[in-house]
């Protein structure tokens, strides 16, 4: 009897093994089973085998930590960019990266924990498949198209020969009209994310024929060439370019000072202040390459198609997993840390930022000063009807 039991209970283990992944048989690796939902064969799950415990650290502590304090410094760029005194299409250009950076912040948080510490529940996958993937990834163009245009637009600027006047493409209508154009764009080119994902017949979440089609594959490339590789080539090129020219016209300047012997220190800070905001725009694209690249290569929507060229059965699921743990850590960095920049190399950015919130403090206080102000007005007039003294209320009774 004793025989016949240990025989069943190893038949019973047999068949579950059969039901595993072959490549992590092979590998000798302990098999979890998958939580409600959620189809192993597919692209929704961001595990190899099971959660390991540094991954839902990073998923669950780190990144959402990190999203946090992004969505707060830029909510405090966005807010600081788009007031009234900064008119100049340079700051409409970083104003918009600022939004698309507060989405993304917001969109790494929830996913984040949607991977981490609520992995496998309802309504969590739901969010990271079907809003984030779409929704990150059009905030993510455009932060490229925004990343390339205020690139292009100081190239024009600073490159461009001396004028009273900005050239027409540095104009603010211009670059709310490019702006609006990349977003529509965005929305267009994104669309193809939102049909990726199904539910089978067991209602797991599994992936489309769509996924595994020749015209995906030819989206994702798409997208990497367009809004990765062209990108980051460009904004390489054109930042080296922008800081050779900025360094050669402040030699020219101090040369022209030194000869006039003009020692005001006006033309010294407006250069200084033109070198710390080509500082800040480099250290801005340079952090947008270092979170943007890797994301391209790393996501669920295209690591498949561009590192293993759609074939399932080559795809290292442990590589692939911590490589995605690691991009998207690299990605909350660098839409987070544009606000140490800003005021750590924009003296004007701070100084802005001050007029803000003492503007706000001056505003509390003024509305604070009204309701005493209407209490103590409200507390006489009823003094005043109690005693019959008013005119008012003697008024009201007839």
């Amino acid at each position: 009897m004793e025989l016949t039991s240990w025989k069943l209970i190893f038949m019973i283990g047999k068949y579950r093994r059969t039901s595993t992944d072959q490549n992590l048989q092979d590998q000798g690796k302990s098999f979890q089973i998958m939580p409600f939902g959620i189809d192993k064969y597919s692209e929704t799950n961001v595990w190899a085998n099971e959660p390991t415990m540094w991954g839902i650290i990073v998923y669950s502590i780190v990144i959402p930590i990190i999203s946090g304090l992004g969505m707060i410094g830029n909510a405090l760029i966005l807010a600081v960019l788009s007031r009234r005194s900064l008119k100049a299409s340079t700051y409409t250009y970083l104003a918009v990266l600022a939004g698309s950076d507060l989405v993304t912040c917001g969109l790494l948080l929830f996913s984040g924990l949607a991977r981490g510490v609520f992995w496998g529940r309802s309504g969590w996958i739901e969010f990271d498949v079907f809003v984030h993937l779409p929704v990150g990834s059009i905030s993510s163009n455009i932060a490229v198209w925004a990343a390339v245009l205020v690139t292009l637009d100081r190239l024009v600027l600073v490159a461009g020969s001396p004028k009273c006047k900005p050239p027409k493409f540095c104009d603010n209508q211009v670059a709310r009209k490019l702006l609006t154009c990349s977003f529509c764009c965005a929305i267009f080119l994104n669309l193809p994310y939102c049909f990726i994902y199904t539910y089978n017949e067991l209602g797991e979440l599994t992936t489309t024929e769509f996924f595994r089609s020749r015209w995906y594959n030819l989206q994702n490339w798409f997208q990497l060439v367009m809004f990765g590789l062209v990108p980051a080539v460009f904004l390489l090129v054109g930042n080296g370019v922008m800081c050779v020219t900025v360094r050669r016209l402040i030699r020219q300047r101090e040369i022209f000072l030194q000869r006039k012997q003009i020692r005001e220190r006006y033309c010294l800070n407006v250069l200084t202040d033109q070198v710390r905001l080509t500082i800040t725009l480099v250290g801005i694209v340079f952090l947008f390459l270092v979170g943007e690249v890797p994301t391209h290569l790393a996501s669920r929507r295209s690591a498949i198609s561009i590192l293993y060229g759609g074939d399932d059965t080559r795809v290292n699921e442990v590589f692939l997993e911590r490589f995605r743990i690691i991009a998207t850590l690299l990605n909350a960095i660098s839409s987070s840390a544009n606000f140490i920049l800003y005021c750590l190399l924009s003296p004007q950015f701070l100084i802005q930022l001050k007029q803000l919130l003492r503007r706000r403090k001056v505003v509390e206080k003024r509305q604070l000063n009204l309701k005493i102000v209407t209490i103590e007005q409200q507390t006489r007039e009823s003094t005043d009807c109690a005693l019959n003294t008013s005119r008012r209320c003697h008024s009201s009774m007839f």
